[in-house]
């Protein structure tokens, strides 16, 4: 696997970027790429971590796909800074200096980090090829309703978040409501006893979406963690998406 560290790109200028690809990845458009994104506080260094992003990077390319990691500016709540990352690594992965498939991309992310891919997903739907998220925040009344995580939703906007004023563009149950998810083939790998995510949300997001392209899956008791990613029964799931997705 390469591995190739990116700084000062245009329109993520301030974002540290890891860029993986196959060892004899060739730069001819044929090959899909996908966009790892994180949680609340994770750093582009997990980019590094044999816990977190390494061991599902090293799956992605050993089966032929680049792989995108930034920490999108961090905690960027699904506000247009962090849909602006997420175009900008996209047109990177598939500009000529990468040379990926220029159609569609993959997405994926876990928590924060689904939220961010869902939201670029469904303002975005016809650039986006698949999309997986693990423990996604998939209702950003969730985020709203936390002590912990309000300040940082607050600071993401200038301000209060509130459905009315941006629900539309940042809330994923809300597009999923508007039905902006039809034809995207989705996962969600849910953790049996996540304290932060409720089963609850994960199924009312399902619900709303209502198509058979969208799927979630019991991943089992990882908590909140990056071990409902990092995991065989996910990345054997997201690799077989890629594929059927690519096809």
């Amino acid at each position: 696997m390469q591995t190739h560290y990116i700084k000062n790109l245009v329109g993520a200028e301030s974002d540290n970027i890891i860029v993986y690809l196959p060892r004899l990845w060739k730069s001819n458009g044929s090959r899909s790429a996908i966009i790892l994104c994180g949680g609340t506080n994770d750093s582009w260094m997990l980019g590094f971590n044999e816990n977190a992003v390494l061991p599902i990077a090293r799956a992605l390319t050993a089966a032929g796909y680049a792989v995108g990691w930034s920490d999108l500016g961090i905690n960027q709540y699904a506000n247009q800074n962090a849909m602006n990352r997420i175009d900008a690594l996209r047109t990177y992965l598939q500009s000529p200096s990468i040379g990926a498939r220029s159609d569609k991309i993959a997405l994926a992310g876990f928590s924060l980090g689904g939220l961010n891919a869902f939201a670029y997903a469904g303002n975005n739907p016809t650039k986006t090829l698949c999309m997986t998220g693990w423990c996604p925040l998939v209702n950003m009344q969730l985020a709203v309703d936390s002590i912990d995580i309000n300040p940082y939703v607050t600071a993401s906007y200038g301000g209060a978040w509130t459905e009315t004023q941006y629900g539309a563009t940042s809330n994923p149950l809300t597009m999923a409501i508007a039905g902006k998810y039809t034809g995207i083939p989705t996962e969600i790998h849910y953790s049996s006893n996540d304290p932060v995510i409720p089963q609850s949300s994960i199924t009312q997001f399902i619900s709303a979406v209502n198509s058979s392209d969208t799927v979630s899956v019991n991943t089992g008791a990882y908590g909140h963690s990056w071990q409902a990613a990092n995991n065989q029964q996910s990345i054997d799931a997201l690799l077989n998406q890629l594929q059927q997705a690519s096809s």
